[in-house]
């Protein structure tokens, strides 16, 4: 089995450093666009949480900023957790 993807896009916002230096967080954007039934062309953007783990981080974030064009090619991962009022939140990510 594989777990792999590609994504081309832009950055959202400036990337975040967390874990003590060794987490990158970004969001990136991608688009496609298709003909919907009345011939008329639909833009849909897409929001990806991205998660880099390096001992680099905090010196790749300067590079990170918002409206960069990046590719990612990483693996998804889906995370479960409790959140407020004890509602359980299942999150999306590529690692």
């Amino acid at each position: 089995m594989l777990n792999q993807i590609t994504l081309i896009g832009n950055l959202g916002a400036d990337s975040e450093v967390k874990a003590n230096g060794q987490l990158l967080q970004l969001r990136v954007a991608t688009s496609s666009s298709y003909k919907n039934k009345q011939g008329e062309y639909v833009n849909e953007t897409q929001w990806h949480k991205v998660k880099l783990w390096s001992q680099y981080a905090s010196d790749m974030a300067p590079r990170f900023t918002k409206g960069a064009k990046v590719l990612v090619l990483g693996s998804i991962t889906y995370e479960e957790y409790e959140g407020r009022k004890d509602l359980v939140v299942k999150a999306r990510s590529v690692k």
